[in-house]
């Protein structure tokens, strides 16, 4: 799925398209490209700053409340890389149309940039990576800002609360787990986590702080309750989607023992992997499937059509924040098995 921007600010500026096209800052093409953006300025709303890393589901998360708020403010993207730079942008699916700053060197001329472009407000979806940078900026801002909290990274050792063996360590293990908090948290004037169950994990690590759980934000990709059930004919084989399932974290150890045991055994099942970035060649049984990052939701929906699976399977072995992917295969009318956590409660809730 393209989410549609939230502003007219998505447009390109000067028609290039590679990597190479981001403009570091210092250069002519760097001040041309912030000119134009200053001149699209919309004084008639509120301009605000998303400022995540450059992970894909935090991407996507920060582009669908982009999406709430069209029409009543614009927003544009920070993206924060190893405290070294800090990538301006429009649409972070089109980053490389962006200015690079280099930290500390640029510092100050991104302040002014920031405030030339009007933007009033802060948002912090990530700050991995970039957490000494982010708090000296938005010291130097003096904007009022905002947390969404997508995962446990600022209160945690690890961000999905997995121990050294990447298995979940669950709540007991909280307090063995704690960091230090940085300094900037307690300066955000909301804390929003994107689930019930992670603001609830959350209180435990900050129990002085107020933690506010978000409503759900793709309730129009699960809003279809009506699980399309496909029968399986004799002599067909049962098919199995798996999203984004090849990390330890993700299921990967679990299915693919599944898989082995059908293979070895004869039994009458196929399984389907759906991944961004570089896959593992086909086994017996399993087919594997390329996608772009950024283009999960239509992969996915491509792949319902094309190998029409019976079943779609989560075998999270710690629990999701939130899955878009799951919110995916329920926008396909898929029937779900999911492993008992969190964003697969919710989003299975009410008999999906």
């Amino acid at each position: 799925m393209t989410h549609p921007s939230p502003t007219n600010l998505s447009r390109a500026d000067d028609g290039r398209t590679g990597p190479k096209a981001i403009a570091p800052w210092g250069t002519n093409r760097a001040r041309r490209r912030l000119r134009r953006w200053i001149d699209r300025r919309d004084d008639t709303r509120p301009t605000v700053l998303f400022i995540h890393h450059s992970g894909g589901g935090t991407v996507r998360y920060a582009k669908t409340v982009a999406e709430l708020l069209s029409g009543a403010a614009t927003v544009i993207y920070g993206v924060g890389l190893k405290e070294r730079e800090f990538l301006l942008c429009r649409d972070p699916d089109r980053s490389q149309a962006g200015i690079a700053f280099k930290l500390p060197e640029d510092k100050g001329d991104l302040i002014a940039a920031v405030h030339d472009l009007g933007v009033a407000r802060v948002n912090v979806f990530h700050a991995m990576g970039f957490e000494a940078r982010l708090g000296e900026l938005l010291e130097a801002w003096r904007l009022p800002y905002d947390i969404t909290l997508t995962d446990y990274h600022l209160a945690a050792v690890d961000p999905h609360l997995l121990d050294g063996t990447l298995r979940y360590a669950a709540d007991g293990a909280r307090k063995t787990m704690k960091r230090t908090r940085p300094a900037f948290v307690d300066g955000a004037e909301r804390l929003v986590a994107c689930s019930g169950h992670l603001a609830a994990g959350m209180r435990h690590f900050w129990p002085d702080l107020p933690i506010v759980a978000s409503a759900p934000i793709d309730t129009r990709k699960r809003a279809n309750t009506r699980v399309r059930w496909r029968p399986i004919w004799p002599g067909e084989a049962l098919r199995v989607l798996l999203i984004n399932a090849l990390s330890k974290v993700k299921g990967k150890d679990a299915w693919t023992a599944v898989a082995k045991i059908a293979a070895a055994e004869g039994l009458p099942v196929t399984f389907h992997i759906l991944h961004h970035g570089n896959v593992p060649p086909d086994s017996p049984g399993v087919t594997n499937h390329q996608s772009g990052r950024r283009d999960l939701a239509k992969a996915t929906a491509k792949l319902v059509r094309t190998v029409k699976p019976h079943l779609a399977w989560f075998p999270f072995q710690a629990p999701e924040t939130h899955s878009f992917a799951l919110s995916d295969a329920l926008a396909n009318r898929l029937p779900v098995l999911a492993s008992a956590t969190a964003s697969s409660q919710s989003g299975c809730s009410g008999g999906r």
